[in-house]
Order: C-alpha cells, then structure tokens, then sequence
C-alpha cells in the first residue's frame, strides 16, 4: 500500500537550476505487508511535462533507483533515517537526470503519474493548478572568473526603471560604480518628488523572477516576505529587495541615509507594477536635505550580492559620514575572566516564569537543575538572563512606568547581589538582566525618585503590536540620559551584573511627533535627537558596567513561543532567511535566535539551529524540561558550545517559504579551522518530506562565500580531494563518496532536522607511490557541530621514536606488502572524544585485498591505553576518547593527536 508520494523538484513551487544537470526524484512510501507489496507493485513512472518548449506535453520515463551506500553513477546515495517514516514503510524511488540544455525553454513545468503495468490507468501525483514549476538558469556568470564591469551595469539596467512610461533605466550616481572579484554595486540618487507621508518616488522594477524582502514586522522585527513575479508587498516597509533576475543573475537593493548625526529611518515601499517609492521618518524632516541615497548590487548568487550591497553601505557611510566606526569589524580583544555568551551554554528565565519572577524561585530552579544535572552529567548552565519582572515599575505591562533604578524589594529582597551571590556558588558565573530602551514599556514614573533626579518629557505614543493602546509617556531629557544611564549601570555592576538586554529599541517610532506627517519640523528634529542621543548613552564604550570588548549580540528574529505549535517552522525559517543579512555583520554582532525549552518534540530543532547560527545557546524551563533532552549534545565539558560560523541559507530555500512548500530547509556553515563543512536540513513545514540534497553546491557554495564575509577567515578551498568523508548525525552513518556529484535522498517528519557533516579526505602516499591512505578527522561525533572541535586538517608527521618509520613507508616481503603512516590532527578541549575515517587503496588497477590496523595513538605526547579507543576495521572508522586535561601554556587549550597505521596488501 502506497502512503505517501514525494517529488523532487518539490510540486507546486517554482525552483531554479543553476547546475548543468536536471534531477527528477519520485519516492514512494510503501507499507512493507508482502501481500501488499505485490498488489501495488509500480511499473512505470513519468514525468509529465512541457519542456520542449510548445503547447505539447509528453511523458519521460524515469528509472528505478537502487539504493547504495557508495557512489554509482546510476544511482543515488541515500541517508534514510528509519525513525523518520511510518512504522513498517519503506522507499522505493524512481529517477532521471538530463542535462540542464535539454529542456527548448529556459522554464517548463511538469507533474508526476505512475501506474502498475501497461495495462492500467496513469495515476496523477498532483491535482490539477498544482504542477511543478523549474526556471533552467544556463548563462549564469562563473564566479570563480571575475565578469567584465559592464556586464553587471547591463543587469542593474535592465532591473531598475523610471517610475515613468519611457521604460529608461534609471541612471546612478556618476562615478559610484565597484567592482569586485564577483560582483558590482553603484549608488542612486533619487528623483522623484515627495508625496504623502512623506514618499519619495524611486522607480519601478522589471524582469523579475522571484523576489525575497526583509520588511518590517509592527516596526519591532525584520520578516521575510517572498514570492515570484510582481512583487506581492502592499503596506510592508522594505529594508533589504533581493531580485532573482530572469536571467539567473542576482540584485540586492538597501535604501540608506547619510547624515548620521541623528535617527532617522528609509525604507521603501511596494505598490503594484512593481513600482517602488521610498519612505522617510520623520516624515517631516523629508523636506530637508538628509541625503537619502539607494544602493544597489548584482552578482552571480544571493550571497555574493548581499555581501556587495554591504560593503557598498559601509563605503557610502563612510563617504557621506564622519562616523569613523567601520559598519562591519571585529573586535580582537576578549574577556577572558568571564565566560563568553556565545560559547557556553545559558539559561532565561522569561518562558519559566514570565514576569513572575523573584529571587527565591529563580535560585530554587537553578539549584533542582544543578542537583539534576549532577545526577545525569548534563552540562549546567553557566550564565543566567534575568528577564523582565524584576524591576521596580508600577505595574507589569506596556504601561508599567519605571519607579527607581533599583530591583523590586519585595521580590529581591538585599536586592540583586543577593541572589547573584547564591547563583555563584552554584556554579552561574555572569548575571545579566533586562530592561527597556525607555527603562520600562511605558517611560518613567512622573511621580516617582528618577523624576526627581532627572528632567523628563511628556510625549504622547500610538497604539502597537507591543502595547495595544495610546497613552501619554514620560522619557528622561536627552541632556540627563548620559548621567541616567551611568548611575544605572553602575549601580548594576556593584550588584554583579555584567550584560544587559535592551529590549524595546524601537519605541520612539511609535511617538506621534516621530510619524506625524503633518507635525512641525521642530518635533520630528526633536524626537529624531532625543532617539539618537539615547543610543549614544546606552552604548557609551567607556562605561564601566558593560564589557565593549565583547560582540554585541542582537535578536535575530520575533520570539520563541513554545506553546504556539505553529511557531515552531517559522520561527527557524525567518532566523535562518534573516542570517543572509546578519551574517554580514558576523565580525561585530553575534545573532541571537532567542531561548528554547527542552524535551518537547520540536527541541532537537531548536537546538541544532542555535548551534548552527554561531550565536548563543542557552535554555529555559524547569528542571523537568531540562532532564528530558540530552543537552550533552548540545554542550560539552564545561558547558562548552561549539560556535559555528553563521550559516549560509540554499537560494531555493531562501526564495520560497519552507514553511508553505513540501521542501527541505537547507543551509550550511563552514568550520572555523577546517575545510570541512556542517550541511543543516530541516522541516519546517506541517507533513513528512523525503527530498534529494544537492551537497556539492551546498558545500562549494558556503567555502566559496565564507571567505570572502569581512573580517572572518577561513581554510582555503582546496580542489585536490578526490574522497569525502559524509557523516549523518541522526544515524551515526559514515559514507566514504568518490566526489559530491551524488544525489543524496533525506527524508524527514514536521519539525525535525538532520545534520551532515563533510569533510575532505586528506591523502598520503606510500614512498613508492603504489598506495594511498585517504584520511579525514570528522570531530566529536556525539554533539552537534562536533567538527568544529577540529583546530587543523590532518598532516603526515615523524613518530616521535627516532628510530621509528617514517611518516609513510613501506615494507616488502614475499607474502605481504607492508605500510606504515602517521598522521595527526589538533583538537580543541575540553573535547570528549573525536572520529577518523580512513580509506586505503593499492593503485587503480590493484585487486589484493588489505586490512588496516591502528597500532597506537599518542594524545599531547602521551600513549593512549587500548580502552581509550575503539577501531571499526569493517567501516575504517577510529573513535578516540580524550583524557580531560589542560595544556597550562595555552589560553585554548588543545591536544594533538598522533596516530600510527599500518595496512597489508596480501
């Protein structure tokens, strides 16, 4: 009996093809009753299409695929995680590749039919409306070779309009075109004429097609929007267009300001035919010159031409500016006497308590999650957020106003040293809490101690998402917030807290005086002032209480709502689509994607997501939530996390919401010191998927593009690897690949995800060059990201005996050949334990058999007792576990793992 029927190209979506071949993949979920089996047995599958490019469609057999766990040409390797699919199923897949010039038409559509012999009727996959759409990209630019500037002049040309009937390409500013190595950028000036509400027209766009915004969620959060064709985005504010072109090229486009001396905000605004205006506020200050300015880029993919757009900003910034502060930089200085946020696992307390908070439920908590964690050797928090609730305001609402600076006495009783004090000797070693930009939601108290320290302003604010009526609120004067915010802070830091949460941050866009189109210029220069000054208070870098030598982190996204079931795929879909963006300020910024609560069905998501972000990781809940997952996964001895690289999103996946569309949601980072790359695959959407993963462009894509983000390095990509190692986490299954050419079939539940870890095999010769030993260090295969505890690829070494092999010899006698290597790799601690993989083979043409043996292996210069290590002989696999200890002349510690081999070719 056939459940379920899955496509690749997924049905009812539009997907672009950039490789030079097309992949069609039908899987069959089929119960495996044998009386079943033989009834529904499948003869024939085609793919119905129209990709001769007339009004005729035809049928193109597909082949049936044999499931291999090594390459072939012919079929598919597969990484099925049983647990993943019905109880008693099994897949049975059909497929075809054709070369991506086959299709007469740069797009086509097709569906799926299939039937049990000739006789029979076809049976349709899809319903009528719900075909497949593919748009075939063959001219797309190599970027590997920089294309001539006017190439990309051509493609910016043919996107950007007058908003006018003459169909000319608007024109930049004189001499603001850049170029680089893969991509160009230029500036505009716009023309038009202001309109109401203070909107400026820009111009119109064509030959779209498909479209990916980042607009404004309520004025508090940055959401993707995307679609294809006319740009489907009435009433949302604009901050980031990216533009698929119809010639597979691809355009970023951000409006800016260049006066920087005080707060105002530009976006655009979508009206139909594509057109696009630009919307200022204050709107009163539109009249006055604040030098609004469009940048725009174009390049081969998504990526390239977000990063160009970036650098075009921080250029235009810098130009029109006299901000001296780079847009993206990093800081090289770190706290070493305080544990990083990013880098150790953390704990808030907003979805355990809400604003119901108090120093003795929060220590209670901690401590039966201590107590838990000693019991099952999970790893405990190390740094705790203390959200709202805990500060001394007239009410808990958006219209709660700020009484003093000091804690709630009656829920904090000695106030917060107390509690920070106890939290220490259970192990919290940073206390952070939260507040408001204003203090609280609603300003200050006028009648309360800081209204007497302090001049305050009355202002009047609008209804919100955030607070859902008007009100009158009082703010502290731009002339006392420098002194306000240096007693508040300071008197944090005399309580032991060290980092803050500044929640709210946009709250001067909800003021009348800041929207008012028809208010005075004086009240829009005012508020635009008052909400400059204070950021310039609040970030002072000389400010005792804060470290400034740490990355700030920032919110990706909207919150995590862990009783809202259908937030659960968006919410990792709008983090993931918002890190193509944020990871341009990857250098200065760390992204935040917001706590989780553990041992719930969607946890595991979650969890690998945080790691994957390359941001903090950090909890909530009780300490039944806590037990109920194993946070050993997610973080090591001593609480480790394991950062990674921000993650690079999949174009298809970017360009349609995965959430709405039977597609895996596909992204990948780079490892920090290793060319090894983590791929990330999860499903956001509400049914079981079972897709084919292209790795080899995940894979050239995330090294091609992570070396080129600012400030962040990384391993040259190398072209000499002729075998990958491939590790799925979900199944501990390890698979040595000829290339990445292969077709990798996943399959995955709602709310699930996967992790695949590639890594290029290192290869050693014998000294007579007639053996080859393939080896690459995959890390600690027990937790998320594990790879990242690998500080250097494998090397060939000297033993460390004098009298020794060498690092690769070979030995001759009558009935053998005999090879010894020894090779090496560096870990970071505290690491619990790392994997090899090795491949050894005689030639091309050689028959014999071999065996590989592990002789000994040597951590820091020590031998490693035989219980320390186990080798898989039949699999070529090697799992070391690592005696904890610390090298003292180094502030990361690290070992070196030394290890001796030796095959026979019999």
């Amino acid at each position: 009996m056939i459940s379920q029927i899955h496509v690749y190209p997924p049905l009812g979506v539009l997907t672009s093809v950039r490789q030079k071949t097309i992949c069609f993949r039908v899987y069959f979920v089929i119960c495996d009753d044998a009386m079943q089996r033989a009834k529904e047995e499948i003869c024939e599958v085609e793919v119905w299409t129209d990709m001769r490019g007339d009004v005729s469609w035809e049928g193109v057999a597909l082949e049936k695929l044999q499931e291999e766990t090594a390459h072939s040409a012919d079929n598919e390797m597969v990484l099925l995680d049983q647990a993943q699919l019905p109880h008693g199923h099994h897949i049975k897949s059909f497929g075809l590749s054709i070369p991506s010039t086959t299709p007469k038409a740069s797009h086509f559509e097709f569906t799926v039919r299939w039937r049990k012999d000739s006789q029979s009727d076809w049976q349709w996959v899809s319903d009528l409306g719900q075909n497949a759409r593919v748009v075939v990209y063959r001219n797309v630019p190599d970027l590997n070779h920089r294309p001539a500037l006017n190439h990309w002049r051509q493609q910016l040309r043919h996107l950007l309009l007058k908003d006018d009937s003459t169909a000319q390409p608007l024109t930049p500013i004189a001499d603001s075109w850049r170029a680089s190595n893969t991509s160009a950028s230029c500036v505009f000036k716009p023309q038009g004429k202001q309109q109401t509400r203070g909107e400026i027209a820009f111009g119109r766009l064509a030959s779209i097609e498909r479209y990916l915004a980042f607009v404004r969620k309520d004025k508090f959060w940055i959401i993707p929007q995307n679609g294809s064709g006319s740009l489907d985005l009435n009433g949302f504010e604009i901050v980031i267009l990216i533009c698929e072109l119809c010639n597979g090229a691809v355009a970023a486009m951000m409006p800016l300001v260049k006066d920087d001396t005080r707060a105002i905000t530009v976006t655009f605004l979508a009206a139909p035919e594509n057109k696009l205006s630009l919307l200022a506020a204050p709107p009163s200050l539109c009249t006055s010159n604040i030098g609004i300015r469009v940048a725009a880029s174009v390049s081969g993919d998504i990526q390239s031409a977000v990063e160009e757009l970036f650098c075009r900003i921080h250029q235009s910034v810098a130009t029109y500016g006299s901000s001296d502060i780079p847009l993206i930089q990093r800081n090289e200085c770190s706290y070493k006497s305080l544990v990083s946020l990013s880098s150790s696992l953390g704990y808030c307390t907003w979805n355990t308590f809400y604003q119901n908070i108090s120093k003795d439920a929060i220590v209670s908590t901690l401590k039966d999650i201590k107590q838990a964690a000693d019991l099952s050797k999970q790893p405990m928090p190390k740094w705790i957020m203390i959200d709202d609730g805990w500060q001394s305001v007239d009410r808990y609402n958006g219209l709660g106003k700020l009484y003093d600076i000091y804690a709630n006495e009656e829920k904090f009783p000695g106030q917060l040293k107390c509690m920070v004090l106890e939290l220490a000797n259970i192990g919290i070693q940073r206390v952070g809490v939260w507040h408001a930009l204003w203090g609280y939601w609603g300003g200050i108290d006028p009648d309360g101690p800081l209204a007497t320290r302090y001049n305050v302003e009355k202002h009047h604010r609008k209804a919100s998402s955030a607070v859902k009526e008007d009100s009158d609120v009082w703010l502290i004067s731009s002339k006392d917030i420098n002194q306000f915010y240096d007693e508040f802070y300071e008197w944090l830091y005399l309580q032991g807290i060290s980092f803050v949460k500044v929640d709210y941050q946009s709250a001067f866009e909800t003021l009348g005086a800041y929207t008012a189109a028809s208010d005075c210029h004086d009240g829009g220069y005012a508020i635009s002032e008052l909400y400059f000054a204070y950021y310039n208070a609040m970030e002072k870098p000389e400010r005792g209480s804060l470290d400034p030598r740490e990355r700030m982190l920032f919110r990706n996204s909207d919150d995590y709502f862990p009783d809202v079931p259908e937030s659960h795929g968006w919410h990792i879909y709008c983090n993931m689509a918002n890190s193509i963006w944020s990871r341009m300020l990857y250098g200065y910024f760390v992204t935040d994607w917001d706590m989780f609560k553990p041992g719930r069905r969607e946890s595991r998501m979650h969890s690998i997501s945080r790691i994957m972000s390359g941001g903090p990781v950090y909890i909530t809940g009780d300490k039944d939530d806590f037990t109920a997952q194993n946070l050993s996964e997610v973080a090591g001895r001593g609480s480790q996390i394991l950062e990674c690289n921000a993650p690079l999103i999949d174009s298809n996946s970017a360009f349609a919401d995965s959430t709405q569309s039977p597609r895996l949601l596909l992204s990948s980072c780079a490892s920090h010191m290793n060319p090894s790359v983590l791929i990330y695959m999860c499903n956001v959407s509400a049914g079981t998927v079972v897709s084919s993963v292209d790795i080899s462009q995940l894979y050239r894509s995330v090294r091609r593009n992570s070396s080129q983000i600012l400030d962040v390095q990384s391993p040259r990509v190398s072209t000499t690897h002729s075998l990958y190692a491939i590790h799925q986490y979900s199944t501990r299954k390890i698979l040595v690949a000829e290339d990445l050419g292969s077709i990798y079939a996943i399959a995955l539940q709602p709310l699930t995800c996967d992790i695949l870890t590639v890594a290029p095999m290192s290869v050693f010769r014998s000294t007579d060059r007639s053996a080859l030993l393939h080896v690459a260090c995959i890390g600690d295969i027990t937790r998320y990201g594990g790879v990242n505890v690998v500080e250097r690829d494998v090397s060939s070494v000297l033993p460390d005996s004098p009298r020794g092999p060498s690092p690769c010899m070979n030995d001759r006698t009558e009935l053998a050949e005999r090879y010894s290597w020894n090779i090496r790799a560096k870990v970071s601690l505290p690491s619990s334990k790392v994997a090899f993989v090795f491949y050894v083979r005689k030639g091309a043409n050689c028959s014999k058999d071999l065996s590989l043996s592990v002789t000994n292996i040597r951590a820091s210069g020590v031998n490693l007792n035989i219980d320390d290590w186990t080798f898989d002989s039949f699999a070529n696999v090697l799992s070391v576990a690592i005696p904890f200890q610390t090298n003292s002349q180094n502030d990361e510690p690290s070992t070196r793992i030394t290890v001796t081999l030796s095959c026979s070719f019999v």
